[in-house]
């Protein structure tokens, strides 16, 4: 990957960026094209060929959400207090998530769910969609791209080839961080996106069930948007405190000041 990022001081543009462009906008103009927009006030979802294998996909997905993503997402979002607060919780985490048995079963399931993922989504691309099965499918597939990405730079490149610790200094790109890196920025919405993409799937998702259930649209169609939300709240969140804006941090860093104005210079170049 790193041959194809050009020299930022030649002033060509980063490749990873155009890379960016060249896989996202085919697979938007698949997602717009292949599922026709319909006004979402139908009470019921549209039926799709395979509900066994949207019912195993979902029981899979829960399953990891208990296990692993619920608590590594509350994990990161402990770092908008302090990189030490994040690091405690995730060092205790670990022996659950990292268990002999464990792990390997939250791999085969991501890759259950990618592949799986990836098959729904090209059934869906077969039938109409209203705007929430759009946003369902177009999250899908950012989850699954990401998902690949994401375990082949930890289980790979950090495990394997870096042999170092795929924590949060690792995520962030220390010691330059997200901010004072030409190639660490383009890291910014592909976290921020991630975590927000699972809202959306699952808050989409959320809203199919409900339906199947007899619940009311409007009822429905609020619950997907309040998860929808919640998520945006949540990516921000953490993605702030990956750029390094710790409440801790910029608590103490108050309190000096108030102290001694004079700091304000040393203290600003603090990351």
């Amino acid at each position: 990957m790193s041959s194809v990022v050009a020299d930022s001081s030649s002033g060509l543009p980063n490749g990873y960026y155009v890379l960016w462009g060249l896989t996202w906008i085919p697979l938007a103009v698949l997602t717009v094209a292949g599922t026709r927009t319909r006004a979402a006030t139908k009470s019921e979802p549209h039926r799709l060929t395979s509900p066994a294998l949207r019912t195993v996909h979902g029981i899979s997905a829960v399953t990891i959400l208990v296990i692993f993503l619920m608590p590594h997402i509350a994990n990161h979002l402990t770092a908008i207090w302090s990189v030490d607060a994040h690091m405690t919780v995730m060092r205790t985490l670990r022996h659950i998530y990292r268990a002999e048995l464990v792990q390997p079963l939250l791999v085969v399931l991501f890759i259950f769910q990618i592949a799986s993922g990836l098959f729904l989504w090209r059934e869906r691309m077969t039938v109409q969609a209203d705007l929430f099965g759009t946003l369902q499918t177009a999250a899908g597939i950012y989850l699954a791209i990401y998902l690949v990405s994401h375990m082949i730079a930890v289980f790979v490149l950090g495990r394997t080839v870096m042999k170092v610790d795929t924590d949060f200094l690792f995520a962030t790109g220390a010691p330059a961080g997200l901010l004072h890196d030409p190639r660490n920025v383009r890291l910014i919405p592909h976290y921020s996106l991630a975590v927000w993409a699972l809202f959306i799937h699952l808050g989409c998702g959320l809203r199919g069930v409900l339906l199947s259930h007899r619940t009311s649209v409007s009822a429905a169609n609020a619950s997907a948007w309040g998860v929808v939300g919640l998520g945006a709240a949540i990516a921000a969140t953490i993605i702030v405190s990956m750029c390094r804006l710790h409440i801790r941090w910029t608590f103490e860093t108050l309190v000096e000041l108030s102290h001694d104005p004079r700091k304000i210079g040393p203290l600003s170049c603090r990351r």
